[in-house]
């Protein structure tokens, strides 16, 4: 692949960003008002958001969560048929993966600045704005990976089958009667792993340093949000030190960063 031809096919042209713009604008506004939702192990995730945004803390004790008679499940104690949280002591924890709950504070914040919130005003738990928080971030997460479908494909793909790789990723998929459904753990990391495809096809021989670095970095973050992610993650490594063996020290930096 010699550089003009890559450097060809990096430039964004003026057919290419209209058509992620509409892509993007279709595919958010399909997800965000399709009727149906699914909030069950991520319920809470956007409450633990709220605790790290406000207390900078990943205990829920301060907010009013009844104290249920413990229910062992999963190796632990949990608050009673609330499985997703976890009893520690005295404390209340959010049991599943916390990656998406981190990674999602700034929308909460927005959310927040918006009057929009997972805690009510005396402190109790708001599930219907837990779910608006949920399905308006996956809507947002699930049409930029869909938009990077489209501009990754344009890479390797003619304009016409690149629109169609990102129609039926959108529509064909889990993507929208799943991952787009509620803040799943594999919403965000389907974000983060669109990201990671489109730099390494990008990348190659021609970014700097810091950018492979960038690329190693959404490696690390997609395994802490699922663990079952890290067979994805040594894939994509081995295509790295495939592509060029001194990526090894981005394989290495991603995950510890």
């Amino acid at each position: 692949m010699n550089e003009f031809w890559l450097q060809a096919r990096l430039r964004i042209g003026k057919r290419n960003v209209i058509a992620s713009g509409l892509i993007f604008a279709s595919t958010y506004l399909i997800f965000l008002f399709s009727p149906l939702y699914q909030v069950s192990d991520s319920k809470y995730s956007m409450l633990l958001s709220q605790s790290l945004l406000e207390y900078r803390s990943f205990s829920l004790d301060h907010y009013a969560i009844p104290r249920l008679k413990p229910a062992v499940g999963d190796l632990t104690y949990k608050n009673g048929n609330m499985y997703q949280i976890e009893l520690v002591g005295p404390h209340l924890y959010y049991f599943p993966a916390q990656g998406s709950s981190v990674l999602s504070v700034p929308y909460v914040a927005v959310a927040n600045a918006l009057g929009l919130s997972a805690v009510n005003e005396d402190g109790t738990y708001n599930a219907l704005g837990e779910i608006k928080i949920q399905t308006g971030l996956a809507a947002l997460l699930m049409a930029v990976a869909v938009t990077i479908f489209f501009l990754t494909s344009r890479l390797i793909l003619p304009f016409g089958w690149s629109v169609v790789v990102a129609v039926g990723a959108a529509l064909g998929t889990q993507i929208w009667s799943t991952a787009s459904r509620g803040l799943w753990s594999h919403t965000w990391t389907t974000f983060l792993s669109a990201l990671v495809v489109y730099l390494l096809l990008a990348a190659d021989h021609s970014l700097p340093a810091a950018v492979r670095s960038f690329r190693g970095n959404r490696r690390g973050l997609a395994c802490r949000i699922r663990a079952l992610f890290t067979l994805s993650l040594r894939q994509a490594g081995a295509e790295l030190l495939r592509r060029k063996p001194a990526n090894v020290f981005c394989i290495c930096a991603g995950p510890a960063g």
